[in-house]
């Protein structure tokens, strides 16, 4: 009895110690200021910061920044032409001298929109180019596709929720690269200007995240006439 129970305290540990070294047992957040900024009727530019972090204030996963050029196609489809560029600390620990990834990201996207009653659904379709640089491996080009169906379900004027669920696939060996739950409660300050705070659950293969969430997002209006 005595050696299993000292087995058994002996896992926890190896698995805690596991945990700490990934981060997968710590709650990490993802902080997300983004805009959407209208030029013309049909174009709008899209600008987009976020970080991420292994722990709720600290130990930095990913930083990246987003630019994206939209056309309304029409009111229900919308097409993006887009980069990111990303800087990704893949350890949990401060190790010495260790090498970031760094990776820029040109994507492709299509935006279809539709309604049931007052919920708005939005299912978001896109397919991106990788180059990333590895310490061991420079200049590596990657391709993944990904979808997500998203619910905007209004609970009064001013409070919504906004959840979704994304599955992401590369386009090289292992299909599956991770999926995405989210749910989040959001506040309307006025129709260009909320605030969204939840909670995501993102899944690989061998390890899942549980990340709090919270974004302000902005919508801007360049294309009136003064």
């Amino acid at each position: 009895m005595k050696k299993h129970i000292l087995l058994f305290a002996l896992s926890l540990f190896a698995f805690n110690s596991f945990g700490q070294e990934t981060g997968e047992q710590e709650l990490g957040a993802w902080y997300t200021v983004a805009a959407t900024n209208k030029i013309s009727e049909k174009v709008s530019i899209t600008t987009y910061a976020e970080l991420r972090l292994y722990e709720l204030t600290d130990n930095l996963h990913i930083g990246l920044g987003l630019l994206g050029l939209n056309y309304n196609f029409s009111p229900i489809l919308t097409g993006t032409l887009g980069y990111f560029r990303l800087n990704i600390d893949n350890t949990f620990e401060d190790l010495v001298e260790e090498n970031n990834i760094k990776e820029n990201r040109i994507f492709e996207q299509l935006t279809l929109k539709n309604s049931i009653g007052k919920v708005i659904l939005n299912h978001r379709y896109r397919l991106e180019h990788r180059f990333l640089n590895f310490a061991n491996k420079p200049n590596d080009f990657q391709q993944r596709m990904r979808y997500r169906i998203q619910a905007i379900i209004p609970l009064s004027k001013t409070v919504f929720l906004n959840v979704y669920d994304e599955i992401i696939m590369n386009l090289q060996k292992k299909a599956f690269s991770q999926n995405r739950m989210h749910a989040a409660l959001g506040y309307k300050f006025n129709k260009n200007l909320n605030v969204q705070m939840g909670y995501l659950k993102q899944s690989f293969e061998t390890i899942v995240y549980d990340r709090l969430v919270l974004g302000v997002f902005l919508k801007t209006d360049f294309s009136k006439k003064k």
